[in-house]
């Protein structure tokens, strides 16, 4: 600690250092070397006042000189030219007891013992008025360099594709010049296009490493910045997280180690595009419509921006009508083309009708396509269109030959109510024929047709973008009914395209003995199929239903 030559102790500072102090001058302080002889300090001409050069053992001179409040130490080979090592080896104000102090006269470096001790003379106060009565003497620090260094990103957080820059400060915080001095900062393999800049202390790529700098020998409180700048792989399919350290080392003696390497997190989210695509009916009547669904789901954490899709229609179908278009969707030419931004778990779904305009007995398939600069992907849906049936000319239609007062037996389907909820619809089939229904037969809901339906043969999906569908298989008594359920027995997921809930506003309507392909009149042979000529069916009563769900007027309307 500190020792006032009165025995006061004032120096709380670093206990490292050791003091001495005496009230005799003279020569007991030892060998005082005086002058002031013109000096080189790293290149440059300077008087250091007062200033102390001794000749080491090895033929090395040593300069202690005072700058402003600090004692510095430069060393040469000659005696004259010197270069700084230690800056601010002795902190003059922490020493000395500056409230006493009129003037610092002169120092002088001694070896007491094999360890230098600086030997101070100054003025005191009126109370000290001569300056040899104000003597201290403080033990030589130890001197070391001590490099420090920091590092940063921006941003923290990224996505494929994205530009980031990493920043490396570094200093030498300690009092003596660090020497051979290497910086080493090994970028993920996930970086590319990088490149750096710098400023402050010279540095040099030393090659085969990225990244590794040769620097110049720092200095006391020297150092500089290193600006590594790049892009993430626009390849990185996956969420990651990397962590990589700058190193700075050296060969001087560094007095804090844990200050010498540095690292700094980065997250990357990416997007993870799925597609699906569907199509209804999967079974196509020749030359009808289908309902084909796309939809692209980013399931990743960041959001797919300039996403491209492509859906080029088969050449048997063309483009109809769209049933959902999102933003930026188009057609042109029999293709369908988006591009936008899939949002971090959210979908785009498109929707549209086409047309079949193909033969009898084909497979079609479509393909949709995808592209990102994170991953590209398709998706496919496949219809069949059926077998042509059968010439009329080969079939037989009994009754051929009947008279009118011949009472016919044959079951007789009507829709008996319709009523539509909110989110469940529900169609009651009644036989009003002589005979039982012993047939299959379909059942179609439209929701919004544009047009409605007029006749036998003309599925919901030729009509609207929903509908529902059963198919029935049992058998109905005379005057026997039947209730139906969107989702209960009979409900077909496979034919039926249904969000669940209805618009106020929607009109629906039902059909019963919708379609069959092979014939004219549906699938059950009923009193108004079998009176006409070759079972050529007209409309019965109650064959068809409509009800407008929360509409003004309400109700269901016979047609």
């Amino acid at each position: 600690m500190w020792v006032h030559p009165d025995g006061d102790s004032h120096y709380t500072g670093i206990e490292a250092l050791r003091y001495r102090t005496s009230n005799n001058g003279g020569t007991g302080w030892g060998h005082w070397q005086t002058g002031g002889t013109l000096v080189h300090v790293d290149g440059g001409v300077d008087e250091p006042g007062p200033s102390r050069i001794r000749q080491l053992a090895d033929g090395t001179y040593q300069l202690f000189y005072l700058d402003d409040s600090h004692i510095n130490l430069a060393t040469g080979t000659d005696g004259v030219n010197f270069q700084v090592q230690v800056i601010g080896l002795l902190d003059v104000v922490e020493i000395l007891p500056i409230s006493n102090i009129v003037q610092m006269m002169d120092f002088a470096v001694v070896d007491v013992e094999g360890q230098d001790w600086f030997y101070f003379t100054y003025c005191g106060t009126s109370a000290k008025p001569q300056c040899q009565d104000s003597r201290i003497a403080v033990s030589r620090p130890f001197n070391d360099s001590d490099l420090t260094i920091t590092k940063s990103v921006i941003p923290t957080t990224v996505t494929s594709g994205d530009p980031l820059t990493y920043t490396l400060t570094f200093s030498n915080a300690g009092r003596a010049v660090a020497t051979d001095v290497v910086i080493t900062d090994i970028v993920p393999i996930t970086l590319t296009n990088l490149t750096f800049t710098h400023s402050g202390a010279t540095i040099t790529p030393t090659g085969g490493t990225t990244y590794s700098w040769q620097v110049a020998d720092l200095l006391p409180k020297v150092g500089g910045v290193i600006t590594i700048t790049g892009l993430v792989s626009p390849l990185l399919t996956h969420d990651s997280h990397f962590t990589n350290t700058a190193l700075i080392t050296s060969t001087t003696v560094d007095t804090d180690t844990t200050s010498n390497k540095a690292k700094v997190g980065l997250t990357v989210n990416t997007p993870r595009l799925v597609m699906k695509k569907t199509v209804i009916p999967t079974d196509v009547t020749y030359h009808r419509q289908v309902t084909y669904t796309l939809v692209l789901t980013n399931n990743g954490t960041a959001n797919a921006i300039n996403t491209l899709v492509t859906d080029t229609l088969p050449l048997s179908t063309t483009f109809a009508r769209w049933v959902t278009q999102p933003t930026g969707a188009s057609v042109s030419s029999g293709q369908i083309t988006w591009n936008g931004m899939v949002t971090a778990g959210k979908a785009i779904t498109c929707t549209f009708v086409a047309d079949y305009i193909g033969d009898y007995n084909d497979v079609v398939t479509n393909v949709a396509k995808y592209g990102h600069i994170s991953s590209n992907g398709s998706a496919e849906a496949t219809f069949t269109v059926g077998f042509a049936p059968p010439d009329p000319i080969d079939q037989v239609y009994l009754p051929t030959i009947m008279k009118s007062e011949t009472i016919l037996a044959a079951p007789d389907l009507i829709v008996d109510s319709l009523i539509a909820a909110s989110n469940v619809v529900t169609v009651v089939i009644k036989n009003i024929g002589n005979a039982p229904v012993t047939d299959a037969f379909w059942v179609d809901v439209y929701l919004d047709p544009n047009p409605a339906p007029t006749g036998v043969n003309q599925p919901w999906w030729q009509l609207s973008s929903q509908g529902l569908v059963w198919g029935v298989t049992e058998s109905i008594p005379v005057s026997g009914t039947l209730t139906l359920i969107s989702g209960g027995r009979y409900y077909s997921e496979k034919h039926s395209h249904f969000s669940g809930t209805l618009a106020s506003g929607t009109e629906v309507w039902a059909q019963v003995d919708s379609v069959n392909l092979n014939t004219s009149y549906g699938g059950c042979w009923s009193v108004t199929s079998a009176i006409t000529s070759k079972g050529q069916s007209f409309p019965g009563p109650l064959w068809r239903v409509r009800e407008c769900y929360h509409c003004p007027t309400g109700g269901s309307h016979v047609l």
